[in-house]
Parts: C-alpha cells; structure tokens; sequence
C-alpha cells in the first residue's frame, strides 16, 4: 500500500526551479504504486523496480536521480514489504 503524497511538499525534493517538477513527484508516485502491485503478484522486486529507475532517469534534469530522490522512492517501494531500500537504492 502506498502512503498519500503531498507533493505540494515536493516529497522527492526534486528542482522546484524546474517547471513540470509537481508533475514529475505525481508520475514518479505512481510508477512506485504500479511497481508495488507487480510485486504483490509475484514479480521479483528488482525486475519490478527497474520501471521506477527508468522514470527516475526520465525525470533526472529535474534531479531525480541525486540521493534525495532516489532514497524517498526506495523506501516508499519498500514499505509494507520486507525489503531493504538499500538494495533498491
């Protein structure tokens, strides 16, 4: 299950200099819920985090893929699982 996001709050710390970052914390949300259900029916976690690094990447001029970012989405992906973020991270 996925915790609600303020993303007014930038939740992924990502450039707010950058237009589009508010939408970016939303897609980057929503690509971890997916990923969470992948796993929920038997996907093994790191083939189902692979689409959340690739939107990550998508996202990387706004910084999504500095610490700050990557860190919050590995935890969010693992919370409710047994799972470390740091293998995800």
């Amino acid at each position: 299950m996925l915790i609600e996001l303020d993303h007014d709050a930038n939740p992924f710390e990502l450039y707010r200099s950058m237009p589009g970052w508010r939408e970016a914390s939303i897609d980057i949300a929503a690509v971890i819920k997916v990923a969470k259900k992948q796993v929920d029916n038997g996907v093994d976690p790191q083939v189902a985090y692979k689409e959340v690094k690739a939107v990550l990447h998508k996202y990387s001029p706004w910084g999504a893929e500095d610490t700050e970012p990557c860190w919050p989405a590995a935890i969010i992906f693992c919370q409710g699982m047994k799972l470390y973020p740091g293998d995800f991270y």
